[in-house]
Formats: C-alpha cells, structure tokens, sequence
C-alpha cells in the first residue's frame, strides 16, 4: 500500500497504551515524510524511527520543488548543502521542528558506497535508545561518530599519526569541548546529568564529555572531583552536582 494509506493505519496501533514501535522509514518514502508527519511520529512516547535518505538524490534535486516543499529546510542550508553534509543539514531541519515541550533525540549516519552517500537518520525519545546508537557509529568511524568515510575531508589517518596531535583531532571534536567547557565554566551546566545529555544532543558519548572533564580538573579550572558521565548515571535518580573552585 501506498504510504498515505498505510501510515494512518499502523499510527493507531502504534499509539496503543504499552505499545513500543521501531519505525522504519526509506529513502523512497522521503517525499512522505514532511514537517507534519515527524511532528505526528513525535507523539509516539514508546517509538524509534530509522529514516533512510539518499542524499545523492536530494542534493542533485535540492532545487526541485516537488522534493524540498517536503522537507523542513531552508533556502540557506540549500545553498550550503553538497553530497556529504545533506544528512547534516536535514537532520537539523527535522530538529527545528521538534515541538519545544517535545523531548526528542536525532544523529545522522552518511554510508558512502561507491560515488553516491546514503543518510540514515535514528530518532529515539529516550536517553538509551540515542546511546545505543551513537555507541555503534563511534564504532564504525572512531573520529567523528558520523560517516564510514571522511566526512569533513580532512585527512586524518588514525594509522598515521602526525607530529603534532592537535593535527589529529577532527574540528568536529574540536568545537564540541570548546563548547562544553564554555557552558561548564560559565555554569550553564551544573549537574552530570546535564552534561551527558549535552553530549548526547551533540552526538557524543558520555566518554567524550568525560575528557573535557578531566582537562578541566587536570589544568586546574575545575577542583578534583569525580563525575560519573553515562547513560547509567543518568538513569540514577539523584544527579552529581559540579563542584567549581568558590565551593571546593
């Protein structure tokens, strides 16, 4: 059935009080998938989606209306869009549409093969289920958590490290502790348990906020304390607070 008539249907059943559903959306059903019908997925509590995006094919067709009037994105991301990041942007787009009283979670994954990439985007409202995969794209790409090839073409070889090892670090990194240790200096985040979902939003595991925290300590601009960064201390029902310098 077509997915006009078939969406309506499974959306009851799914909705069903003690119902969990794992949605499975391709890349042949993106022209489905508009503001409304993620907005519609979103009320699901007990529901994952994978969504399937060739983005060769919405970059080639980026300036083809009947393709992008159902996709949440802007005339400036168009512009900035090209065959590597269209899963970037896309995500980001379905992201700003998600409902301010809405707590949900979106990460992307490029898969190229051969001359054409292929976006996976996963969506999940629980902490655990963004966990679990963002621990299998750390898997398949070490430096960035988000493609199986260079994403950002910057040559990093893990293999062949370079005399200088901020020449190894991916920006993308980069500027995830540079804002992180911003928003932990200025005490924006306070607890645990706001950085590990901070990481989670990002893209990241808990082991990469950990670090920050260690560098912070280490360099002197937090006092020595132990932060537990996890899914498992999340999931703990009193939160670790930060102690800065003023309360050591």
């Amino acid at each position: 059935m077509d997915f006009t008539e078939v969406f309506p249907k499974w959306f009851i059943i799914a909705q069903k009080p003690q119902t969990a559903n794992l949605l499975f959306l391709d890349q042949n059903g993106v022209k489905h998938v508009t503001a409304e019908v993620f907005k519609t997925i979103l009320q699901l509590k007990r529901t994952d989606f994978l969504f399937y995006i060739s983005s060769a094919t919405v970059n080639r067709f980026k300036e083809d209306n009947s393709i992008i009037k159902r996709v949440p994105v802007s005339a400036n991301d168009l512009d900035q869009m090209n065959g590597t990041n269209v899963h970037r942007i896309i995500t980001e787009a379905y992201r700003n549409v998600i409902p301010s009283e809405i707590k949900y979670y979106l990460a992307p994954f490029s898969i190229k093969k051969d001359a054409n990439v292929y976006g996976l985007i996963f969506g999940s409202h629980h902490p655990l289920g963004m966990d679990k995969f963002l621990r299998k794209c750390w898997e398949k790409d070490a430096l960035r958590g988000e493609a199986n090839f260079d994403i950002d073409a910057e040559g990093i070889r893990l293999s062949e490290p370079s005399l200088f090892s901020e020449m190894d670090k991916p920006k993308k990194l980069t500027l995830f502790e540079e804002e992180l240790s911003t928003d932990i200096s200025r005490q924006k985040l306070r607890t645990n348990k706001n950085i590990y979902i901070f990481a989670l939003e990002r893209g990241f595991l808990g082991k990469h906020a950990k670090k920050v925290i260690d560098d912070l300590i280490e360099t002197g601009q937090l006092p020595k304390q132990s932060l537990h960064i996890s899914y498992e201390a999340w999931n703990k029902k009193e939160p670790e607070l930060i102690k800065y310098a003023k309360e050591a």
